[in-house]
């Protein structure tokens, strides 16, 4: 369980970025604080002075004090709040856009570690429950601690003894405490791990329904969904068992301990004539101070063992290592070479000693049977895997040594289901290149046979296509996808299974319009499909054992 110095020291950055802020809220609770002092004292005067002893003249002195005192709290409590919406906003935009930026910027092989659930409760959940960390860490546990010190002082002055009698109470306050604070980071440890879990779930479930409504699998998805909220059900009564207990101890400490116990003491004071009403009414209202001070302080650590989780996760993404890039000022021609790779998932070696070199502006197919490798291949030479041993060159330059960003920029691959977001076909266009003109978004259509039907459609590129392209074909999913891909007109263009679903008559006119209006785009083709094939130039076989390259 990471401790209050340990996030601290994980979040100064952030922290150090607000430092200026943090001074006003500071310098805001340090002027705010002796007139805090203040009131008690105008109520000692006001039932000591003015109700037993007479002294009327002190009237209007308490009533100018009163009012003066309130209208500069109201005003240091406007700005605090302004200063403190401020601060909170700012941390934790900073920290969401930074668990984000991470997350994105992930390698191939980081990414696999997480679920989409995962991600949604690291980028929105976790981060909210650690957004307002500089105020209650920070700022208000400072104004606490000072608070203590001054109410202690304060009312050990008043009467000492009262002062030690309520203190006795402290060791009990503090262990009940910690118990209903480390109960309540083991239930929200457990909430979070269902949580990751069940969003994943549930996101694969809706985005896939049709597949499960044509597996005939609803009531097990059913089942599972119950099953997941019942979870839900007995984990959120675990967690509402030690809320209640929370609320119950509270509800004690405040009208117990800090109320009924002081009068009762204070009577017998009284008594004996060692307190005036006043002074008991004066020292009750320090105490209070005292007590809600380090109530606050005890119960901003226990935020921080109930929030643990959430703390944890969100400072594991903010340290996740970053992929090292490579240069980002790289041109590639087009070509690419092969030399000795190998690759293995676990203790199964996919490729084995694969070599081969590709020329710029070739037209190549790589065949095999399945499960020889062809996708694998195309993950190493992506950068999506690295691969065990030998080297993968684009231009004469090693993959390693060029950034991923510069890579992609001059390279688009198109796999069998390329993904599409709910918007239109031009928002979905512009994703591979936002600033493409009309003409280069034309050309690109054209090239890949789907101009025709977006221009036949009512709303024509404004129109919808529904969440990953549901109001398409495959075919026409298929055809878009490789226009999206010929927008940045890279260098190279690999095609995973792209023309899976297309006719032979579509795909000898893609590729014919390709080597028309993209003569110099290398293309690196992987499929089953003898019609395409027969359209490349050349032919790489493989196999688990080797490989061969023929015209």
């Amino acid at each position: 369980m990471l401790k209050l110095k340990e996030i601290r020291a994980s979040l100064c950055s952030y922290i150090d970025s607000e430092k200026t802020t943090i001074r006003i809220l500071l310098l805001l609770n340090f002027l705010a604080f002796p007139l805090t002092f203040v009131f008690p004292k105008l109520y000692q005067l006001l039932l000591d002075d003015i109700m037993a002893d007479k002294q009327l003249h002190k009237l209007w002195i308490v009533s100018i004090g009163f009012l003066i005192l309130f209208v500069i709290q109201t005003l240091l409590s406007y700005l605090k709040q302004k200063y403190e919406n401020k601060v909170n906003k700012s941390f934790n935009m900073n920290v969401r856009r930074d668990v984000w930026h991470n997350l994105l910027s992930m390698d191939f092989r980081q990414q696999e570690g997480f679920y989409v659930g995962d991600v949604k409760q690291r980028v929105v959940d976790d981060t909210d429950k650690v957004g307002n960390f500089i105020k209650d860490q920070i700022v208000d546990r400072y104004y606490n601690y000072f608070m203590v010190i001054g109410a202690t002082v304060l009312i050990l002055i008043i009467s000492p003894i009262m002062e030690l009698i309520c203190a006795a109470f402290l060791p009990f306050l503090l262990f009940i405490n910690d118990y209903i604070g480390r109960k309540s980071s083991e239930v929200n440890g457990e909430i979070r791990q269902v949580s990751d879990e069940y969003y994943g779930f549930a996101y694969d479930s809706l985005q896939f329904w049709r597949e499960v409504k044509l597996q005939n699998a609803e009531q097990s998805f059913i089942d599972k969904f119950t099953g997941y909220r019942n979870t839900f059900a007995k984990l959120g009564m675990k967690s509402i068992k030690y809320w209640g207990y929370g609320e119950v101890f509270n509800d004690f400490k405040i009208n117990y301990l800090n109320k009924v116990l002081i009068y009762l003491l204070g009577v017998a004071f009284i008594i004996n004539g060692k307190l005036t009403v006043g002074t008991l009414v004066m020292f009750a209202e320090y105490y209070g101070y005292c007590f809600n001070a380090l109530n606050a302080i005890i119960t901003k650590n226990i935020d921080i063992k109930k929030n643990n989780p959430f703390y944890s996760r969100i400072i594991d993404v903010l340290k996740m290592e970053q992929p090292v890039e490579g240069n980002a000022d790289v041109n590639i021609d087009g070509s690419l070479s092969i030399e000795s790779i190998s690759f293995s998932y676990g203790d199964n070696q996919i490729i084995k000693n694969y070599s081969f070199e590709i020329n710029s502006g070739d037209r190549v197919a790589v065949i095999g049977e399945s499960g020889c490798g062809k996708t694998t291949l195309f993950k190493l030479i992506l950068g999506m895997l690295e691969a065990d041993e030998g080297n993968i060159k684009y231009s004469h330059m090693q993959l390693t040594d060029i950034s991923k960003p510069c890579l992609y920029r001059q390279i688009s691959s198109v796999m069998q289901d390329s993904y599409f977001f709910n918007l239109s076909i031009k928002d979905n266009l512009a994703i591979a290149a936002p600033s493409a003109s009309k003409c280069q978004i034309e050309k690109a259509c054209k090239t890949a046979c789907i101009y025709d039907f977006i221009i036949s459609l009512p709303d024509g590129y404004d129109t919808l296509i529904g969440e990953n392209g549901v109001k398409l074909s495959g075919g026409q999913k298929q055809r878009l996808a490789i226009a999206r891909s010929l927008l940045r007109e890279p260098k190279i263009l690999f095609l995973d299974e792209a023309t899976s679903a297309l006719d032979e008559e579509n795909e000898k006119r893609i590729m014919e319009n390709l080597t028309e209006k993209y003569p110099s785009i290398t293309i690196i083709l992987i499929s089953h499909k003898p019609s395409i094939i027969a359209l490349m130039d050349k032919k790489i076989s493989l196999s688990k054992e080797r490989i061969y390259n023929y015209e």
